[in-house]
């Protein structure tokens, strides 16, 4: 289970990024022996045995006195949890890692951690002061983290409804990382963050970038926001011509039902009932059952004005 739940987090560009020689700082080992058991567990997350390097670094704190030994430790413990997919074990190791060792030169990749970590779990709180922790000023300045940590912090903060702030982390993201790996959500995070806060022309022009350079994996999410921006400003055709061309560039889309709810919707407000009906008596067939009821209202209550009760 944990397995398919990091595969499918990996799937939808949420995965952890990967472990990177993080097992204690650049030069965190000089003029201090290192014990062979703690040793021993970085060599087993250095190869990627994160079970085995879990249960080490475990059974070296059950004895560790305060210090850098079990900073380490705790460092190392949060990193192998994290690749096993265990992730509320993970999120306290590193919490406990930052608590003992505030100032470590590992502290900022433990916030941005703790950060990721409460976003993946739905704490989406604990998940919003994490990330501003890292990226407030020097905590997150220049780290490798950042590309990632911009588009989480704006996610968190839209689904919190604090859209001043979703806008300024998309807005940053896209600043630092025009072509990161997740640029293309942060152009669909702002685009959804402007037309919330009432401002549906800026809103096309990051959606319709958006559809352009997205590829399918993104152009059909824009293309839907697209419509639906244009069909609310009384732009019909506009709107009709997102959804078509929705189903051209992306015709295995699982948004094309909601695009043609959407088209059929438009059709009716132009008294083109023949075709927005076509269109709802298919999804009625085919699509998903939410969508179904939707498109079973809409056309209902297209027949009842049409004097067809």
């Amino acid at each position: 289970m944990r397995l398919t739940l990091t595969l499918a987090l990996a799937a939808a560009g949420l995965a952890p990024a990967p472990v990177r020689g993080q097992t204690g700082a650049p030069g965190e080992n000089a003029g201090r022996r290192v014990p062979e058991a703690l040793n021993f567990a970085n060599g087993l997350l250095r190869d990627r045995r994160f079970e085995l390097a879990a249960e080490e670094y475990e059974r070296f704190l059950q004895e560790a006195k305060p210090g850098p030994d079990a900073d380490e430790a705790r460092f190392g413990l949060g990193n192998a949890r994290l690749f096993q997919g265990r992730y509320e074990k993970s999120r306290r190791a590193f919490e406990e890692f930052l608590q003992a060792a505030p100032n470590h030169p590992n502290a900022r990749t433990a916030w941005y951690r703790v950060g990721e970590l409460s976003y993946l779990l739905g704490d989406l709180r604990a998940a919003e002061k994490a990330l501003e922790t890292f990226t407030a000023g020097g905590a997150g300045a220049g780290h490798r983290h950042l590309d990632t940590a911009w588009p989480y912090l704006g996610d968190v903060c839209l689904r919190l409804g604090e859209l001043p702030k979703a806008r300024r982390a998309y807005e940053q993201a896209l600043a630092l990382h025009d072509d990161g790996p997740l640029a293309d959500r942060s152009r669909f995070g702002l685009g959804r963050a402007l037309v919330l806060q009432g401002e549906p022309e800026p809103a096309l022009k990051v959606l319709a970038a958006l559809a352009e350079k997205g590829g399918r994996d993104w152009a059909d999410k824009a293309l839907v926001q697209i419509g639906q921006i244009q069909a609310g400003a009384g732009r019909y055709d506009p709107s009709i011509e997102a959804s078509e061309t929705l189903e051209r560039v992306a015709p295995q889309s699982p948004l094309i039902a909601e695009a043609r709810l959407n088209r059929a919707e438009v059709l009716i407000r132009l008294d083109r009932r023949d075709e927005a009906e076509a269109l709802l008596r298919g999804l009625l067939a085919e699509a998903p059952r939410g969508l179904a009821a939707q498109a079973a209202l809409v056309l209902g209550t297209s027949r009842l004005d049409r004097g067809q009760p």
